[in-house]
This record gives structure tokens, C-alpha cells and sequence, in this order.
């Protein structure tokens, strides 16, 4: 759920607002899966959409969204296998989802990869940092050359996770972004940044085969 009250005044009236606020919905279906006994891997699929009025680029938008787009993420944990201490992992993940862009204008689908460091403090609190590199496309917005528009930029942030039952997991995750390159003809600026603070819970439903 996204809300930006001031994009109009920041952008200098280069934007059109439809809307200040959007809501994402990813309904999908995950695996996860133990490969060997130091390493798992898990992916979610479904279809990822945004409801909420466009903001586009005046003159170089079509002032629609784009209907559903598959929203894929996978994963692969490293434990023991690269690890002397079996609290700690490592993992890769790539992924491609759809946004509003974190505010930067338009509806996005956006692609990254990236890897974490996490730790096993205790048998129930479980911690990690991370970094990721995105690429954003705005598949409705041209620009002068007649190209879709695409940003580029770099996230790292920390993630907390505690276990309260065997069944029930709450999470926090803070997230800094930094955009590298600039997009809709330098409105949105290429040294742009944000944050995101994400908290949650989890039921986990085991199914045995």
C-alpha cells in the first residue's frame, strides 16, 4: 500500500496525478524445498497487479496500466555447506515483480537480484542484512525516442524474525533504496532515495507428502 500526498509539487507540475495512492496485490503460490542438508531453495509465483489511478509523465505516457504481470521470486540458502558455524547462512535471490516504482511515477515491474548474511542468534530470533540491485521498467511510458523508460539503483537494509510458536512468526524489515540513473527525462532525479519499513506475521500450515 502506497501513499504520496506531494509528488505534484515535488516533480514541479511535470507529473499528471491520477491518484496518491496505489495498493500492490501478489497473491501466489510457494515451494520450498530441502536440496541437500546445507542447502534449500524456494520460489513464488502468481500474478502481481496495482490498483490505483496512473501518474505518468505528461507527453510521454499513455495514461493506462498494464493488466497483470507474473510476479516470480526464488531463492537459494547456503548453510552449513559454506558455513563453520551452522547458525549462520547465506542466500541468492532474483526476482521480478510489479510496483508503483516506491513513488518515483509510474507503475513499474521491476527486476533485481541480490544475496544476504544472516544469523541464528537464538533458537527463535533470526536476523540478516542484505543488498540488492533492481532494474525498473515502466512498460507504458516512452520517451522522446519512442523507448520504454527504465531506472536503474541499489537497496540494503536488515531484516529481524522472531518465533513465538512452531506455527507463528513475527518480522520486521527496514529497507534503503538509492536510484543511479534518471528517468522520465531527469524528473525523477538520479540521486533519488526512500525507505521502507515492513512488519509483519506468518502462519506456516506444514503439509507432509
Amino acid at each position: 500500500y502506497y501513499s504520496y500526498e506531494d509528488r505534484q509539487a515535488l516533480s514541479g507540475g511535470k507529473l499528471s496525478e491520477g491518484s496518491s495512492i496505489y495498493r500492490n496485490h501478489f497473491p501466489y503460490v510457494g515451494l520450498t524445498h530441502q536440496i541437500t542438508s546445507g542447502i534449500s531453495g524456494s520460489i513464488q509465483v502468481g500474478p502481481n497487479f496495482t490498483v490505483g489511478n496512473p501518474i505518468y509523465y505528461v507527453g510521454g505516457g499513455t495514461g493506462e496500466r498494464p493488466g497483470p504481470f507474473l510476479g516470480v521470486n526464488g531463492t537459494l540458502t547456503f548453510s552449513e555447506a559454506v558455513s563453520h558455524d551452522p547458525r549462520t547462512f547465506y542466500s541468492i535471490n532474483v526476482g521480478q515483480v510489479m510496483s508503483d516504482g516506491s513513488g518515483l511515477g509510474y507503475v513499474t515491474v521491476s527486476r533485481n537480484v541480490g544475496g544476504s548474511v544472516g544469523h541464528l542468534f537464538t533458537k527463535k530470533l533470526l536476523g540478516s542484512i542484505n543488498g540488492n540491485y533492481t532494474r525498473s521498467d515502466f512498460p507504458m511510458n516512452l520517451d522522446t525516442n519512442g523507448q520504454a523508460l527504465a531506472t536503474t539503483g541499489v537497496s540494503a537494509g536488515a531484516f529481524l524474525r522472531l518465533n513465538t510458536s512452531q506455527r507463528f512468526q513475527i518480522y520486521a524489515n527496514y529497507i534503503y533504496f538509492r536510484q543511479l540513473s534518471e528517468g522520465f527525462t531527469g524528473y525523477i532525479p538520479g540521486n533519488g532515495f526512500g525507505n521502507t519499513f515492513t512488519i509483519g506475521i506468518n502462519y506456516l500450515h506444514p503439509i507432509f507428502f
